[in-house]
């Protein structure tokens, strides 16, 4: 019996260590080493003003209050940068409260490319820290901080599919009714 409980303990254990370590990498930049999600969503049908007046009302949502959206054109692209602040839920080991990271638009007749990055974690009493030191760069010694560490991870990437769902959903809503032809204008 004491064989038996051993044995499952020990399997037990393995696991556990087996899914501490096959956590899967987080999306890095090779130009920048930073956390970095990117994606091409295609817009069928969509034209480039439309998706600006869009993106444009996501923008002014999901912006920092002090920090406008930017709108650029390059080469025929429009391009929406916004610095985005997202609230996070304390939780009883690490008192994080905002998340804070850059966004990119660009966007073309049909589809649109996001591009998120730059991520700041505002932690208790309002100190900003680098979602690469808290989540790759700060190995965690103790079962107290691996533990911290999964779960502000957990709370990133919760964040992250939240802020991504957000966006799409955004960018396929009309703004207003569609007339007869089907368009938004």
């Amino acid at each position: 019996m004491k064989l038996l409980f051993t044995l499952l303990l020990l399997v037990t254990t393995v696991s556990g260590w087996a899914q501490e370590a096959t956590l899967p990498p987080l999306p890095l930049d090779a130009h920048t080493g930073l956390i970095t999600y990117s994606e091409v969503v295609p817009t069928p049908g969509v034209t480039q003003a439309t998706l600006l007046a869009r993106a444009r009302v996501w923008a002014n949502r999901a912006s920092v209050p002090a920090k406008p959206p930017l709108v650029v054109n390059e080469m025929g692209t429009d391009v929406l940068v916004v610095a985005v602040a997202q609230q996070l839920p304390s939780s009883e080991m690490l008192n994080t409260t905002r998340l804070y990271f850059l966004a990119q638009l660009s966007l073309r007749e049909g589809r649109y490319q996001y591009r998120l990055e730059e991520f700041t974690f505002e932690l208790s009493l309002g100190s900003l820290t680098p979602a690469e030191k808290l989540l790759i760069a700060a190995p965690a010694a103790t079962k107290g901080e691996k533990r911290i560490v999964a779960q502000v991870r957990a709370q990133f990437e919760r964040a992250m599919g939240e802020a991504g769902a957000t966006l799409r959903a955004s960018m396929a809503t009309p703004l207003v009714p569609l007339d007869v032809h089907g368009t938004e204008w």
